[in-house]
């Protein structure tokens, strides 16, 4: 692999990492930041895509401020395409927990999941322009 080819891994890998660590730790303005300009997030279970930053702050924001999530993201492939397109697959473990309902001893739910993250290289930055999340398990 070129030096080439492994900045575009590293750079695609950071993304989709700083993605899940600004949706867990509510930075929502943030995580969104990490989707090009018009970019699409479906959410399992969703056929119809969260369209842009606004759409996707707003989606994440409502969602209740007790409600806590860890995202575990390993298995990382990274095909490139081109020099500025690339696609990153995930395996995905989702740990959530509504710390208000729950009471002191519930465990948090578990989740596995699969993100495919199609990513681009905007104004110099990698961002996601598509991401497709799903559950298998």
């Amino acid at each position: 692999m070129t030096e080439f080819h492994q900045q575009i891994e590293s750079a695609c890998i950071r993304v989709v990492l700083d993605a899940v660590h600004f949706v867990d730790s509510r930075q929502f303005d943030r995580f969104a930041r990490c989707f090009s300009q018009q970019g699409s997030l479906y959410r399992p279970g969703n056929s119809v895509p969260l369209q842009g930053h606004k759409a996707i702050v707003d989606a994440y924001e409502s969602r209740p401020a007790s409600r806590v999530t860890r995202h575990i993201c390993s298995n990382m492939r990274v095909d490139i395409h081109s020099a500025n397109s690339a696609t990153v697959h995930s395996y995905v473990q989702l740990y959530a927990k509504d710390t208000a309902a729950d009471g002191p001893d519930e465990q948090p739910v578990l989740k596995i999941g699969e993100f495919e993250d199609a990513c681009v290289l905007e104004n110099g930055e990698w961002r996601i322009s598509e991401r497709k999340a799903r559950f298998v398990l």
